[in-house]
């Protein structure tokens, strides 16, 4: 079965975790406090500019998609749930489904980068080297992420292919879907994530559009034909157009091109 007509993808908006680890990161573990790093990071609440962003998700969705939603789906932790509460939109009954949730990074979670340095610095040293099949310490790969985003999709596939479907989650999942709906390739994926393009990178509250109708002739396809994305408490930053979503398959000459990428060490 095809997918819901139009797949809308909200990532929440900024939570205390984002401005906690985003500290950090910059040399500054002030924020993770004890009382922060012990509690699970699916506790984490939206700041006062999360709130914001999340209302102006709300407003763009009811400006630009309109009507309602057949199926509302968010993910069981608390950041998410409450974006899609203040998105305000109209008769929305929300489904909170656990498959959802962000990455989950094992061991690593409430930790500052100078401990994570200390104690897993050979784990690290793994992801430097391949993010994408990178696992942390009794954490998920991007694949087993992956896996619960194909198992939501396989559900709506079955019950709501004529629908349309809002769902609010997290960064990680929303790229699985954009891997597997713009089928790129690990390495595309590699470059678009290292790019760390303003204009493409997966903004708190970014939306994420993906539609089997033609939004010039209103023609609905079989497959998803057209995506847009747009970062509604900034639109400088995306210009929200409709672009075609083209399906690939690769012949040998290019797959041997993409495989000629990588020095061969051993003869």
């Amino acid at each position: 079965m095809p997918l819901p007509i139009d797949l809308v993808l909200v990532r929440h908006g900024e939570s205390e975790g984002n401005i906690a680890n985003k500290r950090d990161r910059n040399g500054d573990p002030s924020l993770l406090t004890p009382e922060h790093r012990n509690r699970h990071n699916s506790t984490w609440r939206l700041t006062d500019l999360g709130v914001k962003q999340a209302k102006s998700a709300g407003n763009w969705i009811l400006e630009n998609i309109h009507g309602q939603f057949d199926h509302c789906l968010v993910s069981a932790y608390v950041r998410a749930r409450e974006t899609a509460g203040y998105l305000g939109l109209p008769g929305a009954e929300w489904e909170i489904d656990p498959y959802l949730i962000e990455r989950d990074h094992g061991d690593l979670d409430g930790m500052t980068q100078a401990q994570k340095d200390k104690k897993f610095g050979d784990n690290l040293a793994r992801r430097a080297m391949q993010e994408f099949y990178w696992r942390p310490p009794n954490g998920e790969t991007r694949l087993d992420a992956g896996l619960r985003w194909d198992r939501i999709m396989h559900s709506l596939s079955d019950r709501h292919h004529d629908h349309r479907v809002i769902i609010v989650a997290h960064e990680t999942l929303i790229e699985a879907g954009m891997i597997r709906r713009l089928h790129w390739t690990v390495e595309e994926f590699c470059r678009w994530k290292e790019a760390n393009d303003e204009a493409t990178k997966i903004h708190n509250c970014q939306i994420i559009h993906f539609s089997r109708r033609d939004p010039i002739s209103g023609t609905i396809h079989e497959g998803v034909r057209w995506w847009r994305t747009v970062c509604p408490w900034d639109l400088s930053i995306t210009d929200g157009s409709w672009q075609p979503i083209l399906k690939r398959r690769f012949t040998n000459d290019e797959l041997l091109k993409q495989a000629s990428e990588y020095e061969r060490l051993i003869a």
